[in-house]
C-alpha cells in the first residue's frame, strides 16, 4: 500500500503499532518519522519517535526477550475468528498487564470474559461477537467458516466415494 500511497496514515499507524508491539524499534522509526511529518499537530508522534529511538539505542534486557511474544488486537481477532476464546482472553490479559493504559484492550477483555462466563464459549464459530467487534465482520467470518466446513465435508465425501469405487 505504501508503494502506491506513501502518505497513507492509516497504514503507517498500523505498521508503527505492529513494529512497536514486536519491540522492533528500528523498524518503527521510519513510520513514526513519516507520521510526524504528515501530522505535525499530533504531539504523540514525536513522543513515540523519541521512545522508539531510546529503546532502539538501549541494550536489550531479559524483560525485552520475554516481551517478544507481545499480543495484539489482531491476534485476538484471529483467535476469536477461530473460536479460541480462552486464547483471546489470555492475549487480552497480557496486553492489559503489559500496558494498563490500553483501555481498548481492557474493554474487549471485559466483554469477552462476560461472553465466556455466559456460556456462549462454543467452538462452532456461530457465537455472537463480543462488544467492540464489528458484527458484520464477525458474521462474514462465521459465514466463511461455515463454508469451509461444508467444503471440507464435500472433500471427505469425495474421498469416501473414490475409496468405495476402487473397492
Amino acid at each position: 500500500v505504501l508503494e502506491v500511497d506513501a502518505d497513507n496514515t492509516v497504514v503507517l499507524r498500523l505498521l508503527a503499532e505492529d513494529a512497536r508491539s514486536r519491540a522492533a524499534w528500528s523498524e518503527s522509526v521510519p513510520f513514526l518519522i513519516r507520521l510526524a511529518e504528515l501530522e505535525p499537530q499530533e504531539d504523540r508522534w514525536p513522543a513515540a519517535l523519541e521512545e522508539a529511538r531510546s529503546f532502539r539505542d538501549s541494550p536489550p534486557s531479559a524483560d525485552d526477550a520475554a516481551q517478544a511474544g507481545f499480543a495484539t488486537l489482531t491476534l485476538v481477532d484471529i483467535y476469536l475468528a477461530q473460536g479460541y476464546h480462552a486464547r483471546a482472553v489470555a492475549a487480552l490479559r497480557q496486553m492489559v498487564d503489559n500496558d494498563p493504559e490500553r483501555h481498548d484492550a481492557r474493554a474487549r477483555l471485559a466483554a469477552l470474559e462476560e461472553m465466556v462466563a455466559s456460556g456462549s464459549d462454543s467452538r462452532s464459530g456461530e457465537d455472537e461477537p463480543p462488544a467492540g467487534v464489528d458484527s458484520a465482520l464477525a458474521h462474514d467470518r462465521s459465514r466463511r467458516r461455515r463454508d469451509q466446513k461444508h467444503q471440507f465435508a464435500a472433500w471427505l465425501q469425495s474421498i469416501d466415494h473414490d475409496r468405495n469405487a476402487k473397492s
